[in-house]
């Protein structure tokens, strides 16, 4: 017994010491699961000259995907910038209070800096023609281009436009303005909602203003914890 403890002590002194050394070892003598270390797989963008479709897959070792398949979250909208068809697309989102919530948001975030918080066209970032060198915000201009104030939202136009033909000038952008495809569909389709909104607001009648006026003690504005939405974030 005393052999045997003092053989089993030696060994494992001999494993111990053989594993310890100054300079890492990068190779392994033995490889007993050898189809762990060496796999078929390949590196992102790594080239395989002898693959079968090198050619077809321009050397790169990336997976050519199968036909019909779309990203996660992927929104078809096949229409082109300011297409007349697109004109004709059906808002699927209900006029309710969440979904005007969530529009006002996305609106605040995304839509405000350059159109203005009620849509008057005099975002943050827009020089105020008055004074040049100072944006609607009073904060000293320092850009070397002089943004043009966008439209007004509550011009005859805007009111004008259907829903479909606001979405497509979202998504896809207009003369100035950036497309704004990056926000999921219901963002968008919510914004087109809040922009009713603001132009209602602004073009509202002197019966509307007064019963406004006598029932504006029972509104209360809802807390943005309480905008239940769907986002597809």
């Amino acid at each position: 017994m005393p052999f045997t403890k003092t053989t089993i002590l030696l060994i494992g002194l001999t494993l111990l010491v053989s594993g310890c050394g100054k300079k890492e070892k990068l190779t392994r003598p033995w490889s007993f699961f050898p189809n762990m270390h060496h796999q078929d797989s390949a590196r992102p963008q790594e080239l395989e000259p002898n693959h079968p479709d090198y050619e077809q897959r321009k050397g790169r070792a990336v997976r050519t995907p199968v036909a019909g398949t779309v990203p996660m979250d992927f929104s078809r909208y096949t229409y082109a910038k300011m297409d007349p068809k697109a004109a004709e697309a059906i808002n699927p989102l209900p006029k309710s209070m969440d979904v005007l919530l969530a529009g006002r948001r996305a609106y605040g975030i995304y839509c405000s800096v350059c159109h203005g918080e009620r849509g008057d066209g005099d975002g943050n970032i827009i020089p105020n023609m008055a004074t040049p060198q100072h944006s609607f915000s009073g904060r000293e201009y320092k850009s070397a281009m002089q943004l043009p104030p966008p439209p007004s939202l509550h011009s005859e136009r805007v009111g004008t436009m259907t829903d479909g033909a606001i979405f497509n000038y979202i998504t896809k952008g207009g003369a100035l303005m950036p497309k704004y495809n990056h926000l999921n569909v219901e963002m968008r389709w919510s914004i087109v909602h809040y922009l009713r909104v603001l132009f209602k607001a602004s073009h509202a009648s002197d019966d509307e203003l007064k019963a406004y006026e006598a029932n504006k003690s029972n509104w209360t504005d809802p807390t943005s914890h309480e905008v239940v939405h769907d986002w597809r974030d």
